[in-house]
């Protein structure tokens, strides 16, 4: 996977409307970027790359506010791409997304690492489909204590737009227009757009339908020969899998107790 600190390339502006309560560190080391290409977005392996002790801190509330913290995401007006998906690591139990001219998207439950006394944390799979939003916010709406709360990773999922025409989501726009009235020849406008986007759209179908479709004859001669290879070639990929899962387990599990020590000696500190 071709990952980077959001810091080695601003892609991405942030912002976080609690401080910081590590030195030198603020929310942008806690991200990193990943630049998806057409394939759908995919979640199984995130947890493993992102969670890292050196991404891990902690954020206090400002003094006379009682707002709840709030990520804001926006993608600098130079990079051609949108938001995919992101992967939260944190130890706020629900969160609510809000995309562009903060339209809100969805509510989401965390997905349980560990819960404890000492440590709390969730994970969250957002899936931002099709909706090519170029900014996005996240509000943590139930945390585990009034006062602080902690990341433990981000990942920004960006995806280029496919639209050499326009990459205005339509979607967004029918949301925003609900209920208004425009002129004749603005909303002549509108459906010219549409159509052409849909048009950019439907050639590029047409293109990846007709690459898959070759590629799929051209490989039938190619085919295992026989049962019997086939089922070996199935029993070693089966191997391989099992080797892999049992070892990305492990090393999930030590990352865990790295920010596990490091988040104890921080609450230790504070008391």
């Amino acid at each position: 996977m071709n990952m980077f600190n959001l810091k080695d390339r601003p892609s991405v502006i942030v912002s976080c409307n609690w401080d910081s309560n590590v030195v030198n560190k603020s929310i942008e080391d806690t991200i990193l970027v990943n630049f998806v290409k057409d394939e759908e977005i995919t979640f199984e392996e995130d947890m493993n790359d992102i969670l890292d002790v050196e991404k891990t801190v902690n954020f206090t509330k400002p003094d006379n506010k009682s707002d709840k913290p709030l990520l804001k995401f926006k993608i600098s007006e130079k990079e051609p791409v949108y938001f995919g998906g992101i992967t939260l690591l944190c130890d706020s139990k629900i969160i609510e997304v809000f995309g562009d001219y903060n339209i809100y998207l969805d509510t989401y439950h965390g997905n349980v690492i560990e819960e404890g006394e000492e440590f709390n944390g969730y994970e969250f799979k957002i899936d931002l489909g099709k909706k090519k939003n170029k900014e996005i916010s996240i509000q943590l709406t139930k945390q585990c204590h009034l006062n602080d709360f902690w990341i433990y990773g981000i990942l920004l999922k960006l995806k280029k737009s496919e639209d050499k025409f326009t990459s205005i989501c339509y979607e967004n726009v029918d949301e925003l227009m609900k209920g208004a009235r425009i002129s004749d020849s603005a909303s002549k406008c509108l459906k010219f757009l549409k159509e052409s986007s849909a048009l950019e759209q439907f050639s590029s179908f047409r293109s990846h339908f007709t690459t898959q479709k070759n590629s799929k004859d051209s490989g039938e001669s190619s085919q295992l020969s026989s049962t019997h290879e086939l089922r070996q070639y199935i029993d070693y990929k089966f191997q391989v899998l099992t080797e892999f899962l049992i070892l990305r387990e492990k090393n999930i599990n030590d990352k865990l107790d790295t920010i596990l020590d490091y988040v104890k000696l921080n609450c230790n500190k504070k008391q």
